[in-house]
C-alpha cells in the first residue's frame, strides 16, 4: 500500500489549540514590539551622544545627561516589554505543547491492532513522538515572537535611518541581495542533506530503541553484535560528506562576512 502524504499544520489549526489563551498574544506581542524596537533606538541614542564629545563642556554635559536619563528610560522600558513578552509567549508555548501532547496520545489509542504491527509505528518511534513533535510545534510561538521582534526593529532602524540619511540609507540597502544570496548558498550546504540524515538516525534511533525494550531477547539469540553494527552503519551513513558540506558551508560564511 502507499504511504500517506505527511498532514501539513496551518495556522489557524496551531492557534486552535491556544485558545484559551488567546488573549495573552495581545501583551506578547505588543512586548516583543517594543523589545524590537530597543536595539536600533539604543544604536541611537549612542551615536547621538558622540557629537557632544566634541562641544563645550557645558552644552556636552547637558547632552550626555539627556542621553543617559534616555536610556534609563529605554532600559525600563525594555525591563517591562521583555517581562511581559516572555511570559505571555511562554504561557502559550506551554499550553500548546501540553495540549498537543494529550491530543497525539489519543490518537495513538484511537488506532486499530493493525496501526502497531508497522514498523515505522514501533513503541521507540511513537514514544519519540511524544517527545518531539509537540515540542517542535511549540516553535510556532517563538517564531510568532522572533518575527514580531524583527518587524518592529526594523521598521524602528528604517525610520531613523531615513530620517537621519535617506541616501545612506538607500546604498545600505543596495547590498541586502549580495548578502542574501551568500546567505542562501550557506545554508543550502548546511542544510541540504538534512532530510537523508534524519531518516538515517531516525532508524538508528529505532534500533536501539528496540533493543533496549527487548534486551533479554537480543541477549538470548546473540544478536547484539549484529545490531551495534547495524547502528554503527547507519551513524556513519548519516554524517557521510559532513566534512565537506562544512568547508564550503565555511567558505560561504566568510564571504557572506566579507559582503
Amino acid at each position: 500500500a502507499e504511504e500517506a502524504a505527511p498532514l501539513g499544520a496551518s495556522f489557524a489549526r496551531l492557534l486552535k489549540y491556544n485558545r484559551p489563551e488567546w488573549g495573552y498574544y495581545v501583551p506578547g506581542v505588543i512586548g516583543a514590539m517594543c523589545h524590537g524596537a530597543a536595539s536600533p533606538l539604543q544604536g541611537f541614542l549612542l551615536v547621538s551622544v558622540l557629537d557632544s564629545l566634541l562641544a563645550p563642556r557645558e552644552i556636552m554635559k547637558e547632552d550626555v545627561t539627556e542621553t543617559v536619563i534616555g536610556w534609563v528610560i529605554l532600559a525600563c522600558l525594555v525591563l517591562c516589554a521583555t517581562a511581559m513578552e516572555f511570559a505571555s509567549f511562554g504561557i502559550l508555548s506551554e499550553a500548546m505543547t501540553a495540549r498537543l501532547r494529550v491530543a497525539i496520545l489519543e490518537n495513538v489509542f484511537r488506532q486499530e491492532v493493525g496501526f502497531h504491527d508497522d514498523p515505522s509505528h514501533t513503541p521507540g518511534l511513537i514514544g519519540t513522538a511524544l517527545q518531539l513533535w509537540a515540542y517542535r510545534v511549540k516553535n510556532f510561538n517563538s517564531a510568532v515572537q522572533a518575527s514580531t521582534e524583527i518587524v518592529a526593529s526594523l521598521a524602528t532602524g528604517l525610520t531613523i535611518a531615513f530620517i537621519g540619511s535617506w541616501r545612506m540609507t538607500l546604498v545600505m540597502l543596495a547590498a541586502i541581495p549580495i548578502l542574501a544570496i551568500a546567505n542562501s548558498i550557506q545554508f543550502a550546504f548546511m542544510l541540504g542533506g538534512t532530510s537523508v540524515a534524519n531518516e538515517d538516525m531516525k532508524v538508528a534511533q529505532q534500533v536501539v530503541s528496540d533493543s533496549v525494550q527487548n534486551a533479554r531477547t537480543v541477549h538470548a539469540i546473540g544478536m547484539g553484535t549484529a545490531l551495534a553494527q547495524n547502528y554503527n552503519q547507519r551513524v556513519h551513513e548519516a554524517t557521510k560528506g559532513y566534512g565537506l558540506k562544512a568547508l564550503i558551508s565555511g567558505m560561504a560564511f566568510g564571504f557572506s562576512l566579507s559582503a
